[in-house]
């Protein structure tokens, strides 16, 4: 798993989606390292094109702001499986 790109989200719990497949929603997804953001960035982008449920909706009309139940917490980024993952 030498592979996976450490990195920081914000979690949401998933009010819009289905929660049996993810109970929460991930985003400002950055690099712990910077000069590995650009590989996040494109991995972000190949989760958004394939209907990732781990992220949040950006173009989602909300009319009460949500807040994160987390900011900042450290995970990883598998780029073989376009999945977010915290172990």
């Amino acid at each position: 798993m030498s592979n996976r790109i450490e990195i920081t989200v914000n979690i949401y719990k998933n009010y819009f989606g289905d929660t049996s497949d993810s109970p929460y929603v991930y985003d400002n997804i950055k690099a712990i390292n910077p000069n590995e953001q650009k590989e996040v960035d494109e991995i972000v982008n190949k989760m958004i094109a394939n209907g990732s449920s781990q992220l949040f909706d950006a173009n989602l009309n909300i009319l009460n702001p949500i807040t994160p139940l987390e900011t900042g917490r450290r995970c990883f980024l598998n780029p073989q499986t376009l999945c977010i993952e915290f172990k």
